[in-house]
């Protein structure tokens, strides 16, 4: 089974959206991110099942964050969600 040519084109614009988009997210500037200490946060990648917790300290392109069961992790900026 193939894809019409209508459904290539479709497909094709999704993933350019959503490269955009990515494009977009990756073009932060942390260092505009002054304040963040105290905010809740989301990790791209689960630490023994936990995913949420509050930045701690900041240390440049890491954070400490305190996880909601109470261990703290240094997780990069790039792989954590900042919630204000």
């Amino acid at each position: 089974m193939t894809m019409s040519m209508r459904q290539k084109t479709q497909v094709s614009a999704s993933i350019q959206s959503l490269l955009a988009d990515r494009e977009e997210l990756a073009m932060i500037d942390f260092e505009q991110l002054e304040g963040i200490v105290g905010c809740f946060c989301t990790l791209l990648y689960p630490r023994k099942g936990q995913t949420e917790g509050t930045i701690v300290e900041d240390l440049g392109s890491e954070v400490i964050i305190q996880l909601t069961n109470g261990k703290e992790v240094t997780e990069y900026k790039d792989d954590i969600v900042i919630c204000e």
